[in-house]
């Protein structure tokens, strides 16, 4: 079997039918080789060990237009990059890691959390509605480049009071007007199914179905834009992107300029999604008093602990329970 067919997301080297075998090639085969062997092994421990949720990651960040520029982009010049607090939350969601290590519960519904802390992506709805906007500003930013006129929250696409799309141009499908609507997956979701993109690109249509047939009477197409936590795209997304990519191309660079344009507008989506996730990780966290945080990091907190300068003599603490169960003790003796 050929290398590049053995494992889905591991490429061959397209060359090595049509040169000479050198020490370098050969070191970089038997470097992929190894990789695919202990790919394979975590996949079989995965599911030896049921761990389904790590499994489903694991395939989303080996698909091939799942963006990872992010994790060593550190120029704010040349592209967004994340804060400490976001990037951190970001790698340890990435890598499935424990992040609690004792139990706690959910500071919004008060359900207990897992150590992986999934719950925070079905959970803190507010941060996700946050989060989406956030995604919806930087795919507009792309098609912008496309198409000037891109406009957000479209109002009066059909005869209802539906409103279809995030986003309305004309820069993403080859002679009409688009409706786009992006989405957010997540595979913890009851609704996710085996894949949870597929699964939500399928309810958005079926939502809208009584008005898509409108939307296209009036030249009008309507296309969800969906990826998941992870950043994975919808093919429907990933063909919406390079053909604004390339719009965008022959009107300011030159055709040769879309791959360029492809690469950094994929990261900027990817950054959006990332920021999502790890607001919605610490909204469902247990909050972090201003000493506690102070204790991490020796950051001063001029709002909450230090605010009132030195300390109070020992007299004057407030009383709390462990204090109120000493004066107990000592009365009783």
């Amino acid at each position: 079997m050929p290398l590049n067919d053995a494992v889905d997301g591991v490429e061959g080297d397209p060359d090595a039918g049509g040169r000479a075998l050198t020490t370098s090639h050969l070191q970089g085969e038997i470097s992929r080789l190894t990789d695919c062997t202990q790919l394979r092994s975590l996949e079989d421990r995965l599911r030896l060990q049921c761990q389904w949720s790590q499994l489903t990651r694991l395939k989303e960040l080996r698909h091939k237009e799942t963006s990872h520029a992010w994790l060593w982009h550190l120029n704010p010049l040349q592209g967004s990059v994340l804060a400490e607090v976001d990037y951190v939350a970001g790698v340890q969601k990435r890598l499935g890691a424990r992040i609690l290590l004792h139990e706690c519960n959910c500071r919004l519904c008060g359900k207990p959390l897992d150590p992986c802390v999934n719950h925070s992506e079905i959970c803190a709805i507010g941060e996700a509605t946050r989060g989406h906007y956030a995604v919806v500003r930087a795919v507009v930013a792309g098609l912008r480049v496309a198409d000037p006129a891109v406009t957000t929250e479209p109002r009066g696409l059909t005869s209802t009071q539906a409103r279809p799309a995030d986003i309305f141009t004309s820069a993403a499908v080859p002679g009409r007007r688009a409706a786009l609507d992006d989405c957010i997956a997540s595979p913890d979701a009851a609704a996710a199914g085996a894949d949870a993109v597929e699964s939500a690109f399928k309810r958005k249509l079926i939502h809208y179905r009584d008005v898509i047939p409108e939307l296209h009477t009036a030249g009008i197409a309507f296309r969800p834009l969906i990826w998941s936590a992870d950043g994975r795209p919808h093919p429907a997304a990933t063909r919406t992107l390079k053909y604004a990519a390339d719009v965008a191309a022959r009107k300011r660079g030159g055709a040769t300029a879309a791959v360029g344009i492809m690469a950094r507008w994929k990261h900027e989506i990817t950054v959006a999604i990332t920021r999502r996730r790890a607001a919605m990780l610490r909204a469902v966290l247990p909050k972090t008093l201003a000493k506690e945080l102070w204790m991490l990091t020796g950051a001063p907190d001029a709002d909450g602990f230090g605010a009132d300068g030195r300390l109070p003599a020992i007299e004057e603490d407030p009383p709390d329970d462990e204090g109120q169960s000493s004066q107990l003790e000592q009365q009783e003796d």
